[in-house]
């Protein structure tokens, strides 16, 4: 059960494909002016119609270190589907400017190499069910999600255009009325309202998705720790606290990780201790290389794990953390001094905590830290209005997602439904 996690590894390295150039300038080489590229076209702005139930900034971890803002537009419900509508809008680029494409192998760390190849769930607080995006049934086809793919919409990006995207789930029972949206890399969007089939929420005020990124000051200075990197030598690196945000069924934190030294292994050994927590022995994990180790402690109660759901992979059961894992995505690390940005989901905090204590296991107790109220989707989007809108179908040319004055945008085929498996896990806790 532990190669499970390799094999994923594995599994990712023969999927992953590299770009080359057929020529190399020289560093003294001439640009003729009648080939410089043309001015790009100034970005569309965004739709003021377009509701808008949460968003952040994240900043990449490739190395190409583009700065993002994600958004969350919608939960909908459709016949025998959940539709959720998401959008990315790249904000900045080093030496890029508004309207240029990101830089190749701009990486949203979002991929899965299973259950749906897109790692954004739906969790029920109140059922502490999680639910997955709709995975493809044929092997041929790579577990592909039915949505607009992450790895094609990625490469077809502009800074200042806001992509509009799209993932399928499970259909959601129909005493379920708000749900959270969970992806690997951000901090959860609480409390979106799921609206009925055929309708969508409304704005209640014109969205700027493209605005600068907002600068947060940091709750914590770098904490540095060692891990061994599997030889004869010491890893060392830095991890900060950004953020604790909390609402009535969960809390985050959210986190700087800097390298100080190379971490060229970090895929083969993980980083280990403060950073990733050790699972009791035989216990199958996907997630081995996750924020999944500091704790969090309030007063003389007990500490606050991170969150795990259950899953599979090749009919076998594992553990995955509700936290960010490690993986190609922030390959920018293995040189010192790149950073990634990650986040870990914990149980609620008892109600009306504004301090609390996070624990770095045997390296860094951090007390009283301010906790901040997790925005409320439900309070940023109007009440459903009815719409009528089209259908797409999932092909072997996936959709590569729309502009947003084309909200509201079409759902998937009903039609293709027998093609797809739902996924339904449940929110558990890790064995010690």
């Amino acid at each position: 059960m532990r190669t499970v996690a390799l094999c994923l590894a594995l599994t990712l390295l023969v999927l992953a494909g590299c770009t080359w150039s057929d020529t190399e300038p020289g560093l003294l080489q001439r640009r003729d002016p009648s080939t410089a590229p043309p001015t790009p076209l100034p970005p569309a702005p965004t739709n003021p119609l377009l509701p808008v139930a949460g968003e952040t900034t994240w900043t990449s971890a490739e190395g190409q270190q583009v700065t993002s803002r994600i958004a969350v537009h919608a939960v909908r419900r459709g016949a025998g589907l959940t539709v959720l509508d998401w959008s990315v809008t790249p904000l900045t680029a080093p030496d890029r400017r508004a309207g240029d494409e990101v830089p190749p192998g701009f990486d949203l760390g979002l991929d899965r190499s299973s259950a749906g190849g897109v790692n954004i769930v739906l969790v029920d607080p109140r059922s502490k069910r999680v639910y997955r995006p709709l995975s493809h049934r044929g092997r041929n086809q790579a577990y592909r999600c039915l949505c607009t793919p992450i790895w094609a919409a990625q490469t077809n990006l502009h800074l200042g255009e806001t992509r509009l995207l799209q993932v399928a789930f499970p259909a959601l029972p129909a005493s379920v009325r708000f749900v959270d949206v969970v992806a690997a890399t951000l901090p959860p969007f609480g409390h979106l309202p799921v609206t009925p089939e055929d309708h969508v929420p409304t704005a209640t005020h014109p969205a700027d998705l493209a605005r600068p990124a907002e600068p947060v000051a940091p709750l914590t200075a770098p904490q540095y720790f060692q891990t061994d990197d599997g030889a004869d030598t010491r890893r060392t690196a830095t991890l900060r606290v950004d953020q604790v945000l909390a609402d009535a069924d969960s809390t985050t934190v959210r986190w700087t990780l800097r390298s100080m030294s190379g971490q060229r292994a970090f895929l083969v050994v993980p980083l280990g201790p403060p950073l990733v927590a050790v699972p009791a022995e035989d216990t199958p994990v996907l997630s081995t290389n996750a924020a999944s180790g500091p704790t969090l402690s309030v007063g003389s109660g007990p500490a606050l794990r991170a969150r795990w759901t259950t899953g599979t992979y090749e009919d076998r059961r594992f553990l995955e953390c509700l936290c960010t894992n490690l993986d190609f995505w922030a390959i920018g690390l293995r040189a010192a001094g790149g950073s990634a940005q990650l986040v870990t989901t914990y149980p609620a905090l008892p109600r009306g905590t504004t301090r609390v204590d996070v624990v770095l296991p045997g390296t860094a107790n951090l007390p009283n830290l301010a906790v901040s109220p997790a925005p409320d989707g439900s309070t940023r989007i109007g009440p459903p209005t009815p719409t009528s809108v089209g259908l797409w179908y999932a092909t072997s040319r996936p959709e590569l997602g729309w502009a947003t004055a084309e909200w509201p945008t079409p759902v998937p085929d009903p039609a293709q439904l027998t093609d797809y498996v739902p996924s339904v896990d449940t929110i558990t806790r890790l064995p010690r």
